[in-house]
């Protein structure tokens, strides 16, 4: 039976109020998965439409939603935590 080890690393966490922390997890992000990919955090009240670039895949996680009503475009991909999620996407 064949075996690995695995190095060790810090996995930074943050907390939305906590903009330094935030931009350790984002920077860690951008480290694992290179400069094609671009991630963002962010918090909003109310209506709020969530663009992203055209020709490329957009993936949204939503981690807490109140009283909210979460949709995309067709083809978006809009992830949640339960008891709200999995969100529908544009194509329902």
């Amino acid at each position: 039976m064949a075996t690995a080890t695995l190095e060790r690393v810090a996995c930074p966490v943050g907390h939305i109020d906590d903009a330094a922390s935030l931009a350790r997890v984002l920077a860690a992000l951008g480290e694992l998965h290179g400069p094609e990919y671009r991630f963002d955090v962010t918090r909003w009240q109310g209506e709020s439409l969530l663009a992203g670039l055209p020709d490329r895949v957009r993936t949204c996680f939503v981690v807490q939603a109140s009283d909210a009503t979460v949709a995309g475009e067709a083809g978006e991909r809009i992830r949640g935590l339960p008891p709200g999620g999995p969100y529908a996407t544009g194509e329902n």
